[in-house]
């Protein structure tokens, strides 16, 4: 369905507060929203641009934060957006790729601002996107650590 004003309002809020310094209007475009019939908040954000409906966020209900697919996750990073980033090493970039666990001792870089429980960026050395997920330890920890698990990711593209 076509957000209301007050879910557009909404959206953008939170966006704007989870992710910030972006601009909501650059990463949406034009979306539909599915909305929970128990609770009435909105679920998932879809991209309506084009005929087949993309995901682009799904909510944490816990929080209320909106959580990335890989094409939010790309579109947040085109945009300019400098937080969230940890970078891994070339060892351990195809098996991110393939949505296993980053262990701390693979971290090459982390941004300032990840605490647990973020949605983190996964990157590899250049750059380049390889999985969304969850932080487990803050960024300073994932640099000390030689051992234990950094992040869990989410969503990553299902290539064979």
């Amino acid at each position: 369905m076509k957000p209301s004003p007050a879910h557009l309002l909404r959206i953008h809020t939170v966006l704007t507060a989870q992710f910030q310094g972006i601009q909501p209007v650059q990463i949406l475009g034009e979306v539909d929203i599915e909305i929970s019939r128990k609770t009435k908040r909105i679920k998932y954000i879809y991209d309506s641009s084009n005929n087949n409906k993309q995901l682009l966020f799904s909510l944490r209900t816990s929080d209320g934060r909106f959580l990335p697919s890989m094409e939010a996750a790309r579109r947040i990073l085109t945009s300019g957006y400098n937080g969230n980033r940890v970078y891994v090493t070339d060892e351990a970039a195809p098996f991110v790729a393939k949505g296993k666990t980053t262990f701390c001792k693979h971290v090459l870089k982390v941004d300032d601002n990840i605490v647990p429980n973020l949605e983190i960026f996964l990157l590899d050395k250049s750059g380049k996107l390889l999985a969304v997920g969850n932080s487990i330890q803050p960024g300073y920890a994932m640099l000390q650590m030689k051992s234990g698990p950094a992040v869990k990711p989410r969503h990553y593209d299902k290539i064979k």
